[in-house]
């Protein structure tokens, strides 16, 4: 991370509250400040800055261009996560598996009738039927 990350980082999360600053990082305010005005950063300040801004989440594999803003709605580069759709991920999996299982149950029944509807004997069975209901209506 390079002095302008850190910077704007520091005044994401703190804006000019030193105070603030000093107590969430460990450092008295007048270190702060001097952070700041040198862009000498301890590393420790460094690291827990960028933990603080990107919402805590991990620097690593698929999170490293996600952070949660201070709405609490996580930013990724697929788009934005709210905690409620958090909530409700296992609900849209149910959701989904159950549609595909109705799906495969509807293709199966399809196919079943199909062969049905292609088969002789049923198409026999019907004429007779047909024919008996003829011979009663005369």
């Amino acid at each position: 991370m390079v002095k302008a990350d850190f910077e704007s980082q520091f005044y994401s999360l703190f804006g000019t509250d030193y105070e603030l600053a000093s107590k969430k990082l460990g450092k008295s305010p007048r270190q702060i400040r001097r952070y700041i005005e040198t862009g000498r950063v301890c590393g420790t300040v460094r690291i827990l800055t960028d933990i603080m801004y990107r919402g805590y989440l991990p620097n690593s594999n698929g999170w490293n261009d996600a952070y949660i803003d201070k709405d609490g709605v996580m930013h990724s580069p697929y788009g934005k996560v709210t905690s409620g759709d958090l909530a409700y991920v296992h609900n849209y999996k149910w959701v989904a598996q159950r549609t595909t299982e109705q799906l495969k149950t509807a293709r199966k029944r399809i196919s079943e009738l199909e062969q049905l509807s292609n088969s002789d004997e049923i198409q026999d069975a019907l004429l007779d039927i047909v024919a008996k209901l003829a011979r009663k209506a005369c």
